[in-house]
């Protein structure tokens, strides 16, 4: 008969050496061995390429990558000198027209007409037909000479851009007698005040004045020279209300028109009036070049 162990002879036969061990108890379990690869056909492998021998070298190095130079501020419109583009313009407070260039001169027509018409009617009724006929041709003669200004201006000065304005203003100045009206009407209101003028009159004497200085010694009684604007340069004026312009202006005799003349160079501003053409702000004389 097989004897059954109590309880407690088990546990008098446990092994209790391997709780006090350090050594962690071997497990059963047996390692099974990684089985070799197998090279499939057809496939091959580089040589010289290991992959875990590669992790271990050194990556490329990277040139640092420059800060980028900080770009100069752009000058602000408080910071910008006056120039030409965004200097104050002028303003054009009287426009050209007709009746203003016109105006005194009719009304010295219509005065001596009317004079002229008195007297022949007196004249004509006391029979005295001989003074009448000279009184006739005198007033015709009359007329005629105050009509002068009216046919040297007959052609409207068109200033749509800034090279007719400065031809046109100077071309006033090329008559046997000047048109010195014309001239004070093609300044915008800047250009008719400077330290030599300020009123028309002032204006009209200073040119006389010049006029007398540039004539030659032989030169008489009306103006012998010619003015011409020369190599006239300036931006665009499309869309623009003001601007700068660069132009020789060249003096010659009226007889002499192969002659070089003298040139003087010329900076003037211009400003577009309401009227949409342009007009000088400076209506002196320039000085000669050396």
């Amino acid at each position: 008969m097989v004897e059954i162990p109590s309880p407690d002879e088990e546990k008098e036969n446990v092994d209790l050496g391997w709780l006090t061990s350090d050594e962690p108890k071997a497990t059963s379990r047996k390692a099974v061995p990684t089985p070799p690869p197998i090279a499939s056909e057809g496939s091959y492998e580089i040589e010289g390429l290991d992959p875990l021998a590669e992790e271990g070298e050194d990556s490329p190095v990277v040139p640092p990558i420059p800060e980028p130079v900080p770009r100069p501020r752009k000058a602000q419109p408080a910071d910008r000198p006056e120039t030409r583009s965004n200097a104050k313009p002028g303003t054009v407070d009287e426009v050209w027209s007709r009746w203003a260039e016109w105006g005194p001169d009719v009304i010295r027509l219509v005065v001596v007409a009317g004079v002229l018409l008195v007297l022949l009617y007196l004249t004509l009724t006391s029979l005295m037909f001989k003074t009448a006929f000279l009184i006739l041709v005198g007033g015709g003669i009359g007329l005629l000479l105050l009509s002068y200004p009216l046919f040297i201006t007959m052609e409207r000065p068109i200033r749509i851009t800034p090279e007719q304005a400065a031809k046109d203003y100077y071309a006033a100045l090329s008559h046997s007698v000047p048109h010195i009206r014309r001239m004070w009407l093609l300044l915008s209101s800047d250009g008719r005040s400077s330290r030599f003028f300020h009123s028309f009159n002032e204006f009209n004497t200073y040119w006389n004045e010049k006029l007398n200085s540039l004539k030659p010694a032989k030169g008489g009684r009306f103006n012998p020279l010619l003015f011409s604007v020369q190599d006239f340069k300036s931006e665009k004026s499309a869309g623009l209300t003001h601007l700068e312009a660069k132009f020789t202006l060249q003096v010659q005799e009226r007889d002499q028109p192969t002659s070089p003349g003298r040139t003087f160079p010329v900076t003037v501003r211009l400003v577009k009036g309401p009227d949409k053409m342009w007009y000088l702000e400076d209506g002196t004389m320039p000085e000669a070049r050396a």
